[in-house]
């Protein structure tokens, strides 16, 4: 559609922590920082992927099974 898949990362991710005033917390995953990120199949962006594990302030909250084989 004309984004690129880094730039719809950062608009999800970045951009609003920035306008929220709260980058400092929140919006990447850097030391000091909430802990909050997806566990994929693969690229989130793909039709066909699945999330795996949602993670909030750095608790794991499962959503399916990871197949590890």
């Amino acid at each position: 559609m004309g984004l690129s898949k880094k730039q719809a990362l950062k608009s999800l991710t970045q951009i609003p922590a920035e306008m929220m005033g709260v980058y400092k917390e929140l919006g990447s995953l850097t030391i000091g920082k909430q802990a909050n990120f997806l566990i994929t199949s693969g690229d989130i962006f793909e039709k066909g992927e699945s999330i795996h594990q949602n993670w909030i302030r750095g608790k794991k909250h499962e959503v399916s099974a990871m197949d590890l084989s």
